[in-house]
């Protein structure tokens, strides 16, 4: 037994886990370190407007990425090293293409509608909203990219570079300079902007516009007709992730916003820091058996396992976070542990969605996601009335426990067919 316990974290699997979430701490993790500068720079309703705006951010980069980037992750891992270029400079050339005149439209927008109520500087953040939804397409296919060919110590050596570099202009811009909201999101786009220039310069081939002749009308066509389903996806988890913020600013008041946010922030930190790199590692490893034809994924395991220690997570949360945060946002504590809980059904959900990734099953992603999603909005307008943050709350744990429910029955049915399918083969 002790020996096959070594065996097992020894494994390239678990080793790769690490470093994922290593590489995650100096990344995104780097902000959830700063929440005890932000609680006590930022007032309530000033942490809700920064979160508001984050959340357009996330929405611009969804919908303006015509869901190529989820094109990327599934078709790249089947391709050959030529065909790998060819793909990558399309899909690069098709969305500067198409998302440059869109991000042009969506500035004069911004720019004649103060949707986010800011005193000053409106032009230098429209401006770093946009740079850096639109930047974010190249970084998260560069991540992608670099988990599919298992370059787990690069990838992590990259992120501690780029946390690093966020945690010193934060603490420069934010803390010493009182630049506030303009100060984290020129942070933000730092980062942003150092991932493509490093593809520019050390990934040319993936920028060829030479290609561009190549580029058929026809096969730009089919892949947003590919795409489009994941950015139905992709925004149905935006709603069941961002939505609420929203939801909160129009029933309760301003602050709410903030709290709530603060809240949210010690329980996302496990998306970096746990589920993304527990993806990072699973699903490559999990697509190559797959491949084989092994269909087992040990669900009851996975399903306990995943449930404790998110359990124990979110206790440790709890405590942690009344010794981070400032006195003016102590309503968040609370709210932590329901959230927490709710991420273990968001990565269960992700980890049983394995199979109808691989299967190309987008139908059935976005079924499962916008459903949940719905629920939680449906949810949200109702117990927020009666039972403010803590309602909320609740409803993103419902939404994200009928996320995983919807999905591990889709699993279940997809791999009985498959079964049945072999036999017949």
């Amino acid at each position: 037994m002790i020996d096959l316990i070594k065996k097992y974290i020894k494994s390239e699997v678990i080793k790769n886990f690490f470093v994922y979430s290593f590489g995650a701490i100096f990344l995104k993790g780097v902000t959830f370190f700063l929440i005890p500068i932000y609680t006590k720079i930022l007032k309530p309703e000033e942490f809700g407007q920064l979160e508001l705006i984050n959340t357009v951010i996330s929405i611009l980069s969804i919908i303006y990425g015509f869901g190529l980037t989820q094109l990327v992750f599934i078709k790249y891992f089947k391709l050959n090293k030529e065909e790998k270029k060819t793909f990558l400079t399309k899909i690069n050339l098709i969305y500067i293409g198409l998302a440059v005149p869109l991000f042009a439209l969506t500035a004069i927008f911004l720019l004649n509608n103060n949707i986010f109520s800011l005193p000053n500087n409106s032009f230098s953040i429209i401006t770093l909203i946009l740079l850096s939804a639109f930047l974010t397409f190249f970084q998260l296919n560069f991540f992608s990219i670099s988990q599919l060919e298992k370059k787990a110590v690069f990838l992590t050596n990259f992120k501690l570079l780029s946390g690093i570099l966020v945690l010193v202009l934060n603490v420069i811009l934010v803390y010493y300079y009182r630049l506030g909201i303009s100060g984290i999101l020129f942070s933000n786009f730092a980062v942003l902007l150092l991932t493509a220039l490093f593809i520019i310069t050390k990934n040319k081939e993936y920028f060829s516009f030479a290609s561009i002749n190549k580029i058929q009308k026809k096969e730009v066509a089919d892949l947003l007709k590919m795409g489009i389903p994941f950015i139905l996806s992709s925004l149905s988890s935006w709603l069941m992730i961002a939505a609420d913020r929203w939801l909160i600013a129009y029933f309760l008041q301003p602050s709410s916003v903030g709290i709530y946010s603060v809240a949210f922030k010690f329980a996302i930190v496990f998306e970096p820091l746990l589920i993304a790199p527990i993806l990072s590692v699973y699903n490559p490893y999990i697509f190559e058996k797959f491949k084989r034809n092994n269909l087992n994924q040990n669900s009851l395991k996975l399903i306990v396992g995943v449930i404790c220690i998110f359990f124990l997570l979110s206790i440790i949360s709890y405590l942690g976070a009344n010794l981070m945060i400032d006195e003016s946002f102590s309503e968040s504590l609370s709210l932590i542990p329901i959230l927490v809980l709710g991420f273990a059904f968001s990565l269960l959900a992700q980890v049983f969605a394995a199979l109808m990734i691989y299967q190309n099953k987008s139908k059935l992603l976005v079924q499962n996601v916008l459903i949940s999603s719905l629920i939680n909005i449906f949810i949200n307008c109702i117990f927020i009335k009666y039972f403010g943050l803590f309602g909320v709350a609740t409803a993103f744990l419902l939404s994200n426990f009928t996320w995983f429910l919807l999905t591990f029955f889709q699993n279940y049915k997809l791999k009985q067919k498959l079964k049945l399918a072999a036999v017949y083969h």
